[in-house]
């Protein structure tokens, strides 16, 4: 016996509302699929969305696209898309479509943007707001750049930092606003970093070379970045001051027979830094960068002035003391900024920096036969040799290039003088000579003071006869 009642069967009601369940909608949702910045709008009770837009290039609109699903991507649906207009204060329709899914792909311009979905009795709504970002970094390179010696000033327009969305039915808005990070890269290791400012940006240690200077100008909302580059032709110069030592056995700078006179042992007497007089010093541009004029001042009352990079500069310092020689660059008009280094020689007294030999062998084999002090660099000396007994066994007064040295025999005489000690007696140096176009002028460094000492005149077994 089969028993009915007035309920439908279990399986009959889900099928029932299994199929009202497909066709209940969620709240159509607008979506993008590449918007750069999202948000929720600040107005109530709608939950429409905020879409910005980066421009990928200053002044280029995009093209992006909207769109909106069916639930459960079914099929039948209809889809009218509107575009709010604010002087009605209300949406436009602009295109209707049907089927499973709607876009819209050319959309360029900011504005709200609609779309009712509907199928049969069932209708929903969402709106969504769409912003175009976009900002130029600029450098005023008209009137914003302005330098000096010392600093470089740079002016930059500040970006609009704010949007803003209607508050639909309302003639209201409601802003978004974006702030605006600037940085600066250059292209030379010379120089400052302008500061991370708009208006005065200052370079307080402007460079010595041309220079691009790069502003990288990014909002810190939306991530969008832009650059600007400024080309700034150097304004000041760089001094770089090089030296080396004129030995004076070079021909190429002194008279031959300097070199017969001058060696190489008299360097290694004097103290680190300590040069003999007259010493000659080769001067050069050792690196000065954007100089267009030099002057060096050799801190003895003479100086020069030359105005090439090749230039080579030979100067030579006569009396004894320490010379500080002091370059001078000045970089191209208008502004010919100046800049400076030095270099410090000292010259070492050549009375007391005399070198004497302790012992000599005048034997006649070409090794040490005389007794002289040619390691020096003096002009003339005036110079007596005496025995243990005290008697004048050689005497000089006069050029020192023309005294060849005691060669062992009494007063230039053929008589040889015995082995022993011999003490000698210096009495004066004059320290050195210049060449005018007049005629042969010396200047004399003289050192009255007395200097003495002994050496010992040894013959030896292997003596040469005359």
């Amino acid at each position: 016996m089969r028993v009915y009642t007035n309920h439908m069967p279990v399986r009959i009601i889900l099928n029932i509302i299994s199929s009202f369940l497909i066709f209940i909608p969620g709240i159509a949702q607008i979506y993008s699929p590449d918007p750069h910045y999202s948000d929720t709008v600040q107005y109530s009770p709608f939950k429409d969305s905020v879409f910005v837009f980066n421009e990928p290039d200053y002044g280029d609109r995009i093209s992006i696209t909207l769109a909106v699903e069916s639930p459960n991507s079914t099929d039948g649906w209809a889809f009218v898309w509107s575009k709010y207009d604010t002087a009605l204060l209300d949406y436009t329709g602009f295109l209707a479509t049907s089927g499973t899914r709607s876009e819209v792909d050319t959309i360029t311009t900011f504005a709200g943007y609609r779309v009712i979905r509907s199928k049969g009795a069932i209708t929903d709504t969402s709106q969504v707001w769409v912003i175009f970002h976009d900002y130029k970094a600029e450098i005023d390179t008209v009137n914003g750049v302005n330098f000096t010696c010392s600093t470089i000033s740079i002016t930059s327009f500040e970006p609009y930092g704010s949007y803003y969305y209607y508050i639909p039915g309302y003639d209201s808005t409601i802003t978004i606003t974006t702030t605006y990070q600037i940085s600066w890269e250059k292209d030379t290791e010379e120089g400052s970093y302008p500061a991370s400012r708009f208006i005065n940006a200052l370079v307080t240690n402007p460079p010595y070379e041309n220079t691009t200077y790069v502003q990288k100008l990014k909002d810190t909302r939306f991530g969008l970045e832009r650059t600007d580059s400024l080309y700034f032709i150097a304004i000041r110069s760089k001094a770089e001051l090089g030296i080396d030592t004129v030995a004076l056995y070079n021909s190429d700078y002194y008279p031959e027979n300097y070199g017969n006179y001058y060696g190489t042992r008299y360097y290694n007497t004097l103290e680190a830094g300590e040069y003999p007089g007259p010493a000659k010093f080769k001067f050069f541009d050792n690196g000065s960068r954007n100089t267009a004029k030099y002057y060096l001042n050799f801190g003895d009352d003479e100086d020069t002035t030359f105005y090439s990079a090749d230039d080579t500069i030979i100067h030579e310092y006569y009396f004894p003391g320490t010379y500080k020689a002091v370059l001078f660059t000045y970089a191209p008009k208008p502004l010919e900024c100046v800049d400076s280094t030095f270099i410090e020689r000292t010259i070492a007294n050549p009375f007391d920096s005399l070198v004497f030999p302790n012992v000599f062998t005048p034997n006649g084999d070409g090794d040490n036969d005389y007794f002289r002090i040619h390691d020096i660099s003096i002009y003339s000396i005036s110079i007596v040799i005496f025995n243990r007994y005290g008697k004048k066994v050689h005497e000089y007064s006069g050029n020192i290039r023309d005294w060849e040295g005691w060669d062992g025999r009494i007063m230039d005489s053929k008589r040889r003088a015995s082995e022993g000690i011999y003490y000698y007696v210096v009495d004066a140096v004059i320290a050195f000579e210049y060449i005018e176009k007049e005629g042969i002028k010396v200047k004399s460094y003289n050192n009255k003071k007395q200097r003495s000492g002994f050496v010992y005149l040894f013959i030896g077994d292997d003596s040469v006869n005359e």
